[in-house]
């Protein structure tokens, strides 16, 4: 079998279609119960042999994000080599899309995607569920970003079961500055509780399959939107757009929209691109481009 040399992985931001914080847990982390689903904004990264150690280049949006071995997917490498038998080095070239510090998980993903591409690269038999636990080293939400592309999250958001949500028209808009997801949670007084929040996500489960109106629940977005009323000002404008739901995702600062039909978020997405923000329009996606063929040729082609 002839050797691979290098591997090209496109690495997709995700939304929060339901997020709520059930309380702080003794290990100092927060207990979440949320429903994630990925979307078609990719950064995109190329792994290539060398002989030995790790280099990173960044392109893109790149000004925030760390350029040395702190950089997460350098730590993705350096965790995962040597459970490969020590193959070698790897060269890897991150390009940037998704703005850094905008809830859109694009960190995260760009370590689950290092991780399935050197698999790849040294043709490694690592299992994904092995995969999975190197990947929640690195974060609480990097196994998600290993699973089909849509699942409920609990615990830290690793404990993961696999649903199947149709692909839908999104807008997303980011204003331009972080939240830090650390003070986001520590704002708010969250109790440890298992309430009713199962209920209220199989609800809006349901009501999301048919296709129903949708309460937008992202307990976080209060807490936050009392510090930056900006962000609730961009929900309630996507909302009188025709979005069928909008929300903000993870700690924020990005909010996004769902739409019924692509025309509807075509011109909500020409409104807000004329006030200067980061502003993507597309689609939510019914799989996941880093472990899919598909999703690294064909999707290749519309970035």
């Amino acid at each position: 079998m002839e050797e691979v040399r290098q591997v090209r992985i496109l690495s997709p931001a995700k939304i929060n279609l339901f997020l709520e914080i059930l309380g702080k847990r003794p290990d100092g982390y927060h207990e979440i119960r949320t429903l994630m689903q990925l979307v078609d904004v990719y950064d995109e990264i190329h792994l290539r042999r060398r002989e030995k150690g790790i280099e990173l280049q960044v392109f893109g949006l790149s000004e925030e994000v760390p350029k040395g071995e702190e950089n997460v997917v350098c730590r993705a490498a350096r965790s995962l080599l040597p459970e490969m038998g020590s193959p070698g080095g790897v060269a890897i070239s991150l390009h940037k899309r998704v703005p850094v510090g905008a809830g859109l998980g694009g960190g995260s993903s760009n370590a689950a995607a290092t991780l399935w591409g050197l698999n790849l690269l040294f043709g490694s038999s690592i299992s994904k569920r092995r995969l999975q636990d190197v990947a929640l080293s690195l974060g609480s939400d990097v196994p998600f970003f290993l699973s089909s592309g849509c699942a409920v999250g609990e615990g830290r958001g690793e404990v993961l079961r696999e649903i199947r949500i149709p692909s839908r028209p999104v807008v997303i808009v980011f204003p331009g500055f972080g939240i830090s997801s650390g003070w986001a949670y520590e704002r708010g007084k969250w109790k440890l509780t298992k309430r009713a929040g199962r209920d209220k996500l199989l609800r809006f489960d349901g009501q999301l399959r048919e296709g129903l109106s949708l309460p937008s629940i992202n307990e976080l977005e209060e807490v936050v939107g009392q510090a930056y009323p900006l962000i609730l000002d961009l929900k309630d404008a996507l909302l009188q757009a025709g979005a069928r739901m909008a929300l903000m995702t993870g700690s924020g600062s990005s909010v996004y929209g769902i739409f019924d039909d692509r025309a509807s978020a075509t011109q909500a997405a020409r409104y807000w691109r004329g006030h200067h923000y980061w502003v993507h329009e597309g689609r939510t996606l019914d799989f996941n481009p880093i472990l899919t063929e598909e999703g690294k040729s064909s999707d290749a082609a519309t970035l």
